[in-house]
């Protein structure tokens, strides 16, 4: 999320636990960057093999199939954003479409 504020993709956190506004829309070339080895959740491979089965994916799924945490889910999340497999949050049920 640091990353993504940084390059002026997303508003900075106002606090709280909500959606974050996003400035720019993802283009039909966008290029997702790759997540560094080290970076990458050792759940991140199956938790995007689920949600492509699924057609879409929420931390809450993310808990429960893989009994992690919220916020390790959260950080799934943002990666599985990052790598561009799920779109960005529509603010309002916490369930992401699968786009890649």
């Amino acid at each position: 999320m640091d990353q993504l504020e940084g390059r002026g993709v997303i508003a900075g956190s106002d606090g709280t636990n909500r959606p974050r506004r996003v400035f720019e829309a993802r283009s039909k070339d966008y290029e997702p960057e790759p997540l560094d080895e080290d970076e990458k959740d050792e759940h991140l491979e199956a938790v995007a093999a689920f949600a492509r089965d699924e057609g879409r994916i929420s931390c809450a799924m993310i808990q429960r199939r893989f009994r992690v945490g919220y916020g390790r889910a959260a950080r799934i999340m943002d990666q599985l954003e990052q790598v561009g497999v799920v779109g960005s949050s529509d603010g309002k049920s916490g369930v992401r479409e699968v786009v890649g």
